[in-house]
């Protein structure tokens, strides 16, 4: 039987070793084979207070971890998506591929009696091919 390599632990296995008392960083940065082996033994995170030895993390690998995002950057993402999406469906209509319905597609300006598009000549609709 060839000899297998396992490279990471299934979510059953990380749930257990919560339940062991290991913390979800030590078990993100943890190697494979000291996991299997704690998980095999039923072995209780051994170290108190301690962090995990250096000779049990992974050298580079583990889950990245995730910045925490600011509620100011969250809204500067979000509009600038907004401002995208809004150009698009505005270019997209102004290519005749996606046409409005018709209260909606009325660009009269009802205040002071000016049509919207201030004397420019209306574009033809699309022709049909």
């Amino acid at each position: 039987m060839p000899a297998q390599v396992k490279f990471m632990l299934t979510a059953e296995e990380r749930r257990d070793m919560l339940k062991l008392g290991y913390t979800v960083e030590e078990v993100d940065m943890m190697r494979i084979e000291i996991a299997q082996k704690l998980l095999a033994a039923k072995t209780k995170r051994p170290f108190g207070k301690r962090s995990m030895p250096e000779s049990w993390k992974k050298t580079g690998g583990g889950r990245p971890k995730r910045k925490k995002t600011s509620a100011s950057a969250f809204l500067c993402r979000a509009a600038l998506f907004l401002g995208l999406a809004a150009a698009a469906a505005a270019g997209a209509i102004a290519m005749g591929l996606i046409e409005l319905p018709d209260g909606l597609a009325d660009t009269q300006n009802t205040r002071a009696g000016r049509s919207s598009s201030r004397g420019r000549a209306r574009r033809p609709p699309p022709r049909s091919f």
